[in-house]
C-alpha cells in the first residue's frame, strides 16, 4: 500500500506481540463485513501540508486515528481492546526514522515522526451484541525520502 498507511502498517505488524493478537488484520478506514476480531483500523482525519516559498515542500503532519477493536465476548473484551491499543502506542509513539513498505518499490520511503495525541474508549452496538473500540489519534509527520545518491 502506498504512503503513510502502508509504512505504518508494516512497522506495526513487525511487532510479534501485536501480530500474535491480530495476525495481519489491520485495515484502512473500516473492518471488512463479517471480519475476524480482534483487529485494527486506520484512517486519516486531517492532513495539513507545509509549503515553502518555492511551492510544495513534501512535508505533511496528518492526524491518523488507529482503532483497536474487540468483539463483546465476555468481561475481558474491554481490557483486550485497551491492551492492543497500548501495544500499538508502545510500538509507534515517539518513533522517528525512515520507514518503507516491503510491498512497495524501494523508492517508496518516508521519513516519519510519530506523536501520540489522544484516546477514547467506545462501544459500537449491533444486533449480536457489539464491539469495544479503543480509538487513538497520532500525528504522523512525514516527508518523502529520495533514494538518489
Amino acid at each position: 500500500m502506498v504512503g503513510v498507511y502502508g509504512v505504518v502498517r508494516a512497522y506495526i505488524l513487525a511487532d510479534p506481540a501485536i501480530t500474535a493478537i491480530i495476525d495481519t488484520r489491520f485495515y484502512p478506514v473500516k473492518a471488512p463485513q463479517g471480519g475476524t476480531f480482534p483487529l485494527v483500523t486506520m484512517r486519516r482525519i486531517v492532513e495539513p501540508r507545509f509549503p515553502h516559498l518555492r511551492g510544495p515542500s513534501g512535508l505533511a503532519a496528518p492526524r491518523y486515528q488507529l482503532d483497536a477493536w474487540t468483539r463483546e465476548t465476555g468481561s475481558a473484551a474491554f481490557t483486550d481492546a485497551l491492551r492492543l491499543a497500548e501495544l500499538i502506542r508502545l510500538r509507534i509513539d515517539g518513533f522517528s526514522g525512515i520507514l518503507t513498505d516491503a510491498s512497495e518499490t524501494p523508492d517508496a520511503r518516508l521519513q516519519v515522526a510519530v506523536r501520540f495525541d489522544d484516546a477514547r474508549e467506545l462501544f459500537e452496538s449491533d444486533v449480536t451484541g457489539g464491539y469495544y473500540r479503543q480509538s487513538t489519534d497520532y500525528v504522523i509527520t512525514y516527508r518523502p525520502v529520495s533514494t538518489a545518491a
